[in-house]
């Protein structure tokens, strides 16, 4: 129906219209939309990346508003989610760490894991894949990568990752460290008189 005004009082009269039909529909327009993402997800999903990417700060502004109203219903939805489909999300929440930490996808882990046959790379102990499920990080091969460079370097143990991490990736520290080893190790320690 078309209504008079200035341009300004039509756009109002326009949007209380449109409220108050959603309003009227809204259950209608819900599975009207519910009916046409189903019949046409990769279409949605195209064109929604296509718009947040346009749209990076607005796509951030919604998406945190929504997750403060909403924050209760997404945990509780995130947990059943995880409940009945383990292997699911065990693997989605890997692959989301794999390709925010180290910018490697799970196939490239994959392979790495396959071509090392599942050993560390410096101590040689036989691990489980991070894919699996059931498994503590101790348990499993972790990426190991390089903290300025971020370049993947190989999977370790977790307990030789912490080595290399505590001794921040220096070649030097680490040799001192084996020296000191060596040196102990070697040391008659009857023989010391302690003073």
């Amino acid at each position: 129906m078309p209504y008079s005004g200035t341009k300004e009082e039509i756009a109002l009269k326009q949007k209380v219209h449109d409220v108050k039909y959603y309003q009227d529909n809204k259950k209608k327009i819900k599975a009207k939309r519910a009916e046409y993402y189903k019949s046409n997800r990769e279409k949605v999903k195209v064109l929604s990346a296509k718009w947040e990417k346009a749209n990076s700060e607005k796509a951030k502004t919604r998406k945190a508003n929504y997750y403060k109203v909403n924050s209760e219903k997404i945990k509780s939805n995130m947990a059943k989610y995880c409940k009945e489909n383990p292997e699911k999300a065990k693997r989605k929440n890997v692959k989301t760490n794999f390709k925010r930490k180290y910018n490697i996808t799970v196939e490239v882990y994959e392979i790495m894991y396959s071509s090392q046959l599942g050993k560390c790379g410096i101590c040689g102990g036989q691990k489980k894949s991070s894919l699996e499920i059931g498994f503590k990080q101790r348990d499993v091969l972790c990426v190991d990568h390089c903290h300025a460079s971020k370049k993947v370097r190989s999977l370790l143990c977790y307990k030789c990752n912490l080595i290399l991490g505590f001794a921040n990736d220096n070649p030097l520290i680490l040799r001192n460290a084996a020296d000191y080893v060596e040196y102990h190790k070697n040391l008659k320690l009857d023989k010391i008189i302690l003073k």
